[in-house]
């Protein structure tokens, strides 16, 4: 059985290090916003076996192990995916979205370049979100196959969406 995933908090600037320490570490039952312990961090979904315990008495804190790289698995990708799509396009948006799609369709047809102007602008928003969660499930698939040095980086993903 597979070994339920921690959202572990890095400082970004850590990252180099062999054994980076852990800011803060949370079970995966237990979802903490990104953005929870300030900039600069970098979020990963690993599994317990990723950690290093402090020796008794050391005062050291937790950090990461040597090869905490390789635990970086298609879990932990498909977590910061999911993560991001979620952020940008909430489940209610999504069942919302479907719902203003089919009662356009219903009231204007299917020929969009027929309806109106506000409701070909209330469907492009809603078909922007939805190509990003295409962008972002495509970005996924590819983060599996070479994970980047920092997964959580916005750098490593596609843009957001406007609200």
């Amino acid at each position: 059985m597979a070994q339920p995933s921690v959202q572990i908090f890095l400082r970004s600037s850590d990252l180099g290090l062999q054994n980076p320490p852990i800011i803060a570490l949370h079970p995966d039952v237990r979802k903490v916003d990104n953005t929870t312990y300030g900039d600069g961090m970098t979020i990963y979904w690993l599994t317990m076996d990723a950690v290093k315990y402090p020796a008794p008495d050391s005062g050291d804190s937790l950090r990461l192990v040597d090869n905490w790289q390789n635990y970086i698995t298609a879990p932990a990708v498909t977590m910061e995916a999911t993560q991001r799509i979620e952020s940008a396009f909430s489940t209610m948006e999504l069942i919302d979205s479907l719902h203003q799609s089919i009662v356009m369709m219903e009231t204007y047809g299917t020929d969009i370049s027929k309806w109106p102007a506000q409701a070909r602008q209330i469907k492009a928003e809603i078909d922007a979100k939805w190509k990003y969660i295409d962008e972002v499930k495509i970005q996924a698939e590819a983060h599996i196959a070479h994970v980047p040095h920092d997964l959580s980086s916005d750098k490593m993903w596609p843009a957001r969406p406007k609200k």
